[in-house]
């Protein structure tokens, strides 16, 4: 390594500068959101119907 040409450049990117991407994407959750939805719908109902029966 101590005679590496681009030990500068190499100790630069990966000492000192934390090198990193990101990545933005639309994604459409409307049938996730609807089945959590329906499944809070389902375990209000179980409550209620267990509650009832008390």
């Amino acid at each position: 390594m101590e005679k590496y040409e681009r030990r500068e450049n190499f100790e630069h990117y990966v000492y000192r500068n934390n090198c990193s991407y990101s990545l933005t994407a639309n994604i459409d959750v409307t049938q996730l959101v609807e089945k959590i939805i329906q499944g809070s719908d389902v375990e209000k109902k179980r409550k209620y119907t267990n509650n009832k029966s008390c």
